[in-house]
């Protein structure tokens, strides 16, 4: 890690245990800071321990306007709160079962829960109450801005953006872990959200889900410090219930086990988690756990967000959904991408999920929606350079028994 990353790692580990802060050396890139801590959404996490260092440290417009991001990260936090109790009250009154997923419970693990920022609300509910759900946030003003396989996004001007799942993982991580997913609904658990109860998944279930939805990201762009932050508070509250036994039999039987192992490894190394990683992780190639680590500290709270890592992105669907571990062809991928089969395009052109025949035509609806981008100087030489993202991202991947 540069410098500047592991001053935002040693500030970060102070906020998120309220603990006093390492010795600061004088010559920090402050500003490189600030933005780091900008792309990880944490800026309202880190803003407490700006303030306690010394006057001389920190330009003082720096810090002013670091205030004014943590005072708008706390005030939204504020508005998506009341939004959240609002839907959920509404759903509850419609008698539509809900289970509240990842930052909306694991926010109250934070020192100050205003200030782990809020994305969006993760909402699960069963397949049967879709229609019904969708049409109550319709009411309370939402609208639906489209869907993928495991949820459909809402929002609403000035609110919360609400994600109402289905399903809890996307379609080839689904594929393997049906049997586990389809047995969460049996082990709920009520929890306190803002003083009013609600349901959540069991301590074991949801541990799982946080390594399972890091999977899900790092297949895709990445993720960042905020999800580790997430883990590691997790399982410091839980750590006199977990079953570590029962935790990675489970991750070995979907061949995650691997994964887990690598993400406590770096967790135990950059914030001091107690966590237990197996002897084969422990004697696995340390470059390789550093690209890791430099992936999730250097990119941002979803992965890396240039153009060349979003086309990546869509190479990588090629292998999921194909059930295919070899690495594509350069042609292969670029006929993936001009040409998505009819399991990824059916979300974004519902007349195709009506009526599949009619995917040529979306084929082409999508080309010349696209005309201008495609024919872009920047577009041309980001494609040209996703090849080398995609090929080191697939080798990270087989590393670590992911595809």
């Amino acid at each position: 890690m540069t410098l500047s990353q592991q001053i935002l790692v040693s500030l970060l580990n102070s906020a998120i245990r309220n603990s006093e802060i390492d010795n600061i050396p004088n010559n920090v890139d402050w500003l490189e800071i600030f933005q780091l801590a900008d792309k990880h959404q944490i800026m309202s996490l880190i803003y407490p321990m700006i303030r306690r260092l010394p006057d001389e440290c920190v330009d003082p417009a720096l810090v002013c306007s670091w205030r004014n991001f943590a005072l708008k990260d706390v005030i939204d936090n504020s508005i998506y709160k009341n939004d959240t109790l609002e839907i959920i009250t509404a759903l509850n009154q419609a008698n539509i079962p809900t289970i509240l997923l990842k930052g909306i419970v694991i926010g109250n693990l934070y020192p100050n829960p205003d200030q782990r920022v809020m994305s969006d609300a993760d909402i699960l509910i069963m397949e049967q109450y879709k229609d019904k759900a969708i049409k109550i946030l319709k009411d309370l003003g939402y609208n639906e801005d489209g869907s993928i396989f495991k949820h459909t996004v809402l929002s609403r001007v000035d609110h919360l953006t609400v994600e109402i799942h289905t399903k809890l993982l996307d379609e080839w991580l689904e594929n393997r872990t049906s049997e586990w997913e389809n047995s969460v609904w049996d082990n709920t658990i009520e929890v306190l959200f803002d003083n009013v109860p609600v349901r959540t998944l069991s301590v074991k279930d949801h541990l799982i889900f946080l390594y399972f939805h890091m999977v899900e990201h790092l297949v895709s762009s990445g993720f960042g410090l905020r999800q580790l932050c997430d883990l590691v508070l997790f399982i410091e509250h839980s750590r006199d219930i977990i079953n570590w036994v029962d935790i990675f039999a489970i991750m070995k039987e979907h061949r995650m086990d691997k994964f887990m192992g690598i993400i406590n490894l770096i967790c135990r190394s950059i914030f001091s988690l107690e966590a237990p990683v197996q002897e084969t992780v422990l004697s696995l190639d340390t470059d390789m756990v550093e690209c890791l680590t430099d992936e999730i500290v250097s990119g941002g709270v979803f992965g890396r967000n240039e153009f060349e890592d979003f086309v990546s992105a869509k190479y990588l669907d090629f292998i999921n959904k194909n059930n295919n571990t070899r690495m594509p062809s350069k042609g292969k991928r670029l006929l993936h991408l001009m040409f998505p089969p009819y399991s990824q395009i059916r979300f974004k052109y519902t007349y195709v999920n009506k009526a599949p025949f009619l995917l040529p035509v979306a084929w082409i609806h999508r080309f010349f929606a696209n005309l201008f981008t495609l024919l872009r100087i920047d577009t041309i030489v980001a494609i040209k350079r996703s090849h080398k993202v995609y090929e080191n991202r697939y080798q990270l991947l087989k590393w670590l028994d992911l595809i």
